[in-house]
């Protein structure tokens, strides 16, 4: 064979190759969204006997009985075939909140579900206590009985955590599972500190917000703590820190993070240290923050409150944190920053918050 058909014969390989390759893609991508579609259609088609039947295999019908829980503990599982038989059954608010609205069904409460829904409660805001657990639970009986069954809805496999799995609920405190070694940072956000895994005996930092102190608070703080969890699943660059896991227990939300830093930017610039050592460490500094910046633009995220207390130091490397302020400016959303801003510092702000702020209060 020549040279020039032996070119030509590899030529048209790759072609063939390719082409095999587009077509595998496009019969996927089909299938995908005729199964999407398939569901769409299908949502609400259901009967009530049926859906209540197959829930009843699931969640065990109320007995009106005070006494033991019903059953063990569910499984994820479970919670999967519950989310689908809501949609199934035209509820796709409710499938966002399986184990609520198992907690209701068996307490017979599921009126109760459209006012977990319009105040944005979600499943991360288990468990609850006699305190913040909604109005819209009626009668002491039922607000006990839901208060009593949490246990059953809670994941409690600590190990799942440090693995990268779901989210950790926590029937009692997470201490149980971290020991606080040091405090590293305090303020209305929450608190900071140095945890030990006293299972897989790994140092971590973890950022707890209180809850279960209002019911008005709450819904603040588990806004803000489901915003940042939701960004740091999305993000992965060497220069911004690391979600390892996500919990919720009685008293606080949690997220585990890594590394453990030496300190914040505004601590490390106001330390005695070698001058010449100082200057090196800060001119990386800006490279480094200047490439994390960009990836979180390059992946239409705003941080919105850029400060040397959100930048942490580890030895010469630095990682950008704290993403309860950030914002998503996907779906058509802008990228630059207007009008009111909840939360921001003055003196690092962009200037045109700066200036609407201003304005706003003369």
């Amino acid at each position: 064979m020549s040279l020039q058909r032996r070119d030509s014969h590899q030529c048209g390989e790759k072609v063939r190759q390719f082409a095999t390759e587009v077509i595998r893609t496009a019969t996927t991508n089909a299938a995908t969204a005729i199964g999407n579609r398939i569901n769409d259609l299908t949502s609400g088609f259901i009967s009530p006997s049926d859906f209540n039947r197959a829930l009843n295999r699931i969640i065990p019908p109320s007995t009106g009985k005070e006494g033991p829980p019903p059953r063990d503990p569910f499984r994820d599982a479970d919670f999967i075939r519950i989310q689908e038989l809501l949609k199934l059954h035209g509820k796709s608010e409710w499938s966002l909140r399986p184990r609520t609205f198992t907690l209701l069904r068996m307490t017979e409460s599921i009126d109760a579900i459209d006012a977990f829904i319009a105040d944005r409660l979600s499943d991360f805001s288990l468990p609850y206590t006699e305190e913040n657990l909604p109005n819209a639970v009626k009668g002491d009986r039922a607000r006990r009985r839901f208060l009593d069954l949490q246990n059953l809805v809670l994941r409690t496999h600590a190990a799942d955590l440090e693995k990268g799995g779901n989210h950790l609920y926590c029937p009692q405190s997470a201490d149980d599972y971290f020991q606080s070694l040091k405090e590293l940072g305090d303020g209305s956000f929450g608190q900071v500190d140095h945890v030990w895994s006293r299972l897989s005996l790994k140092d971590y930092a973890r950022k707890r917000i209180p809850r279960g102190r209002s019911f008005k608070r709450d819904k603040v703080n588990i806004a803000n703590f489901v915003k940042e969890l939701e960004t740091l699943k999305l993000l992965q660059h060497r220069h911004l820190v690391r979600l390892i896991g996500s919990y919720t227990d009685p008293k606080w939300v949690g997220l585990i993070m890594h590394p453990v830093a030496d300190m914040n930017l505004a601590t490390y610039l106001n330390r005695e240290m070698d001058l010449r050592q100082r200057q090196l460490c800060i001119r990386r500094f800006y490279g480094c923050l200047a490439s994390a910046v960009l990836y979180l633009h390059e992946n239409q995220i705003r941080h919105k409150d850029v400060k040397p207390a959100n930048v942490l130091v580890r030895g010469t490397d630095v990682f950008l944190t704290d993403f309860g302020t950030s914002m998503h400016w996907s779906d058509g959303d802008r990228s630059t920053t207007t009008g009111t801003v909840l939360a921001y510092t003055p003196r690092y702000c962009p200037p045109e918050v700066a200036d609407h702020e201003v304005s706003n209060h003369v």
